[in-house]
Parts: structure tokens; sequence; C-alpha cells
């Protein structure tokens, strides 16, 4: 879709993030790869992160990367290249950050401008300067809202290591206190690292002992996304009347593209009925409005060879392209349009068993099950 509801668009935004966080990125063995390719300034192609089936089930079909770009735009964690084709992380993962050392994540902050704006300030007196704090995220959430825990990091040189030391130690004593007189807990990001490293590893071994007694797994069960009513409205195109002609679905496409981008087409040949779903309203609104050129493929070379006077008349107007007229879907029609292709979606991914179909288990060559 050239856009996206407010609900889907923060999905996207949330589900990237994710992808990329400090508890996913770092254990992503194949994420980590194509992160490492020579050339890639550790950018990851948007077109390699939209095949993920988490992904697929949010964008549907028809998605485009400058509508996934768009949305990452909003992000303070992700970084797009100048072509907003690929994506990486703002920061390196926790174990191969240069600031590693001077660097303490800190919590029981509150999710507030004052609050979070005041982080630094009560950092300032361990001997160095702030030079920059990070808030972290809860992606569990919708609305991906600060989580209270906050990255700070000490400026460089032995005076910002000596300023971590200081921070933790001072922590661990209860010195510190947040804007509601309760003590800030402090440890350094190899202490924090190490933290969700254990989690992540549990978590690994209850899923793995979720199959009972014998010690086999589970096949993962299958949620289905519930339907954004908030669905990119005015994009599609009902054109009817279509039977007898002998057209397929690349010449209504190809007749569509006159007025803009298409994204996809039903049509089932000798039909009478045609949804074409364009990128833009726009584009629909203009198709509707000014009739959509159809040629038929069959009709162009009967003119081209002068099969007979009447297949001559015949080829040359429909070689011309006859213009059909056609509706936006609107009201309850759209809407079964868009809840149509959601359930579909689902189908699919229920279809797939839990396997990854073609390349191997998740379809990217690793083991995991990418979600």
């Amino acid at each position: 879709r050239g856009r996206f509801g407010k609900k889907t668009a923060m999905s996207i935004l949330r589900q990237v993030e994710y992808y990329f966080s400090d508890s996913s990125f770092p254990f992503d063995d194949f994420l980590k790869k194509l992160a490492s390719v020579e050339g890639k300034d550790g950018f990851v192609d948007l077109s390699v992160i939209m095949g993920f089936g988490k992904m697929k089930s949010l964008c549907g079909e028809g998605a485009t990367e400058p509508a996934i770009a768009a949305q990452l735009e909003a992000s303070d964690v992700l970084v797009l290249n100048p072509a907003k084709t690929g994506v990486k992380r703002a920061r390196p993962a926790p174990l191969e950050d240069p600031a590693l050392a001077r660097t303490v994540v800190a919590g029981q902050f509150m999710d507030s401008d004052e609050e979070r704006g005041g982080v630094a300030a009560k950092f300032s007196g361990f001997g160095a300067e702030v030079e920059g704090v990070t808030h972290t995220r809860n992606y569990a959430s919708d609305e991906r809202p600060f989580d209270g825990e906050c990255m700070v990091v000490f400026a460089e040189g032995a005076g910002g290591e000596a300023a971590a030391q200081a921070a933790v130690e001072a922590g661990g004593k209860g010195e510190l206190l947040n804007g509601r007189g309760e003590k800030v807990s402090v440890r350094s990001l190899a202490t924090y690292f190490d933290e969700l490293s254990k989690k992540r590893n549990g978590m690994k071994k209850k899923r793995e002992g979720d199959g009972g007694g014998d010690g086999s797994s589970k096949k993962r069960k299958f949620e289905a996304p519930p339907f954004d009513e908030d669905f990119a409205r005015g994009l599609v195109l009902s054109l009817k009347g279509l039977e007898g002609h002998g057209w397929d679905r690349e010449a209504i496409k190809k007749g569509c593209e006159a007025h803009g981008p298409v994204g996809w087409v039903e049509y089932e040949r000798d039909g009478s009925e045609a949804l074409v779903r364009f990128n833009e309203a726009p584009a629909a609104k203009a198709a509707a409005e000014q009739g959509v050129a159809i040629q038929a493929e069959a009709a162009a070379e009967a003119e081209k060879e002068g099969e007979g006077e009447a297949a001559d008349k015949e080829g040359a107007s429909k070689a011309a392209g006859e213009a059909v007229k056609g509706q936006v879907l609107e009201g309850d029609d759209e809407r079964a349009y868009w809840l149509r292709k959601h359930e579909d979606t689902i189908k699919r991914n229920q279809s797939k068993g839990g396997k990854g179909g073609k390349g191997g288990k998740g379809r990217r060559g690793g083991k995991g099950k990418r979600r």
C-alpha cells in the first residue's frame, strides 16, 4: 500500500525496532550476518525485512519499500541509508559498542519529558561529562512507550570509565534517586547485556520444554492479528462489464497504470469485474473519473494482421483501447475488500504450518522462525 493506517504504521515501526533491539538483534545470527556484509556499512536491505512472516502479515500485499521507509523515519533507534532502501541500529550492539566500559543502564525513571530530560543532570557528578542518554522502549506494547530504563554514556577517556564505575557503585548504595524519591538501579552495560542473555536463554529453554514430560517442543500456535479498521481508503477501483473482450489481468493493469502505480489486480479471465488496487488514492479517483483504456492483445494482433474487414474495425477499436468506467469502493464494499484480504493473509500463514516453505525453515537460511 502507498500508506498505512495509524495502528498498522505503529505496528510496523515497533516490529522493525524490535528486530534491531538489544533483546533481539545481538542473538539473531541471520541479521548480524547481513549487517556485516562488506560495503553495506551495517545496513540490512528493507526488501529482506519485508520478507519476514510477521512483516508480511502486518503490511499485506502491495507494500513498497518507500512506504515502509516512511514509517521508520520516526524512529530514534534506527537509521536509514541515504537511498532509504536499508536500515540499521543507530548505535552498535552492546558488546560491540566502543563506549561499553563508559556506559551504564539506569532504571526507575518515569515516562515523562521532564524526568527523561533530567537524567543527564543526575549523572553529571561522577567526574566526567554525560555524552548522551538513550531511553529504552517496551516493544510488548503497541505504543512502544519508554519503559523507565535509560543508557547513560559518559565522555571518552579514562575519566568516562571511572565515572561509569562510580555511578554503578552509587546506585548499589542507594545514593541515586529519581524524581519521586525512589532509589535508581544502576548497572554496567555489560551486566545489562548479561541479564538479557540469561533471560533469552531461559525463554528458549521454556519453549523447548513446553511439549511436556518427554521434552518434545510444541509448534508455536499461529496467532491471527486483528483486522485494522484504519485501513487505507480510496485505493480500490471496481471495473465492471469486462466479459467477452478477451482481456487479462496484465491488459487491465497496463491500462490502469496510465493513471498511477498499481499494486494489485484481481481478475479472472472473461470475468465481469476486476478489482484494481492503486498505490495512491488520487490515481484511483482519476481512473474512475476518466475511464481506463484497456487494449486486448489479441485484438491488437488482429488489427495488425488485417484478418478481414470486420476484424480490422474491431481490432482497430480495441487496439486503441476501450475506455471502461469504474467506481472507487467506499463504505461497506471497501471494508469488505480489506477484510477479505486480511482473512486471506491469515489463511496463508495458517497453511504454512510453522514451516518456512522454500529455502528451509524461516525462509532465511537459519534455524529460527522469524516472527
